[in-house]
Order: structure tokens, then sequence, then C-alpha cells
């Protein structure tokens, strides 16, 4: 995966962690918000990395 895919799931995790309306939007497929935290922190734990975007 590149590192600008992982930095983006990571944004987006993080956006929705602090947007509630987003996230009852998005109930609709599940816990996508929580499938989305959960990967941005598999993948900060797996590399190691230190992403960040603008």
């Amino acid at each position: 995966m590149k590192t600008s895919t992982k930095a983006t799931l990571i944004a987006l995790a993080a956006a929705l962690a602090d947007d509630a309306d987003a996230r009852k939007l998005l109930e609709v497929y599940g816990n996508l918000s929580e499938h989305l935290s959960d990967a941005a922190i598999d993948l900060i734990a797996a590399d190691g990395e230190v992403l960040s975007w603008a």
C-alpha cells in the first residue's frame, strides 16, 4: 500500500472520529467508522511510520 493511501485512510479515520454527524450518515454501511479506525491503528502499528498530511 502506498504511503499516500495509508495517510489518507488515517486522515479519514481521524476526521470521522471528530465528526459525529458524518458517522451517523455512514451508519447505513455498518460500522464503517470503527473499521476505518481499526485499520488506521493497525497500519500505524504495523509500519511504525510517522505519516503526515496537509
